[in-house]
């Protein structure tokens, strides 16, 4: 009889190809480096679902291990910088930037087009034409 040897956790191992071995410190430490999953399982020499399957809790804690040091830096840059104290303003404070749009009316557009050599017509069929030189 074929005797059954086990694998990690106790269960046993009914065959297939031996389990990829993976340090969970390296999984973390590329997601906080901000490789994809792809980009782990090629380097480990896996699938990306392995990744993801085995290793979710240290993908998760990585990334935002990444993200906490990213915005930490943007906001010392910040005090330096004033595109990027706008840049965190916008989207941290939900600022934008106004842009005062005004109507003119059609006396007033029929003569800005004259001043500029255009020709246009206007609702009511009046035609500004060209300034003669």
């Amino acid at each position: 009889m074929r005797r059954q040897q086990k694998k990690q956790g106790g269960k046993p191992n009914k065959g297939g190809r031996p389990p990829v071995v993976i340090e969970p410190r390296q999984v973390y430490t590329m997601a906080s480096y901000g490789c994809t999953v792809a980009e782990i399982a090629a380097m480990m020499e896996c699938s990306a679902d392995t990744i993801e399957r085995r290793f979710g809790k240290e993908l998760r804690t990585g990334r935002n291990a990444r993200n906490g040091m990213l915005r930490v830096k943007q906001f010392k840059l910040a005090e330096k910088s004033a595109a990027m104290a706008i840049f965190l303003g916008k989207n941290y404070l939900g600022q934008t930037d106004s842009y005062k749009l005004g109507c003119l009316t059609d006396d007033e557009l029929l003569a800005v087009a004259r001043e500029a050599s255009i020709t246009i017509e206007s609702r009511d069929g009046e035609t500004a034409a060209p300034k003669p030189d």
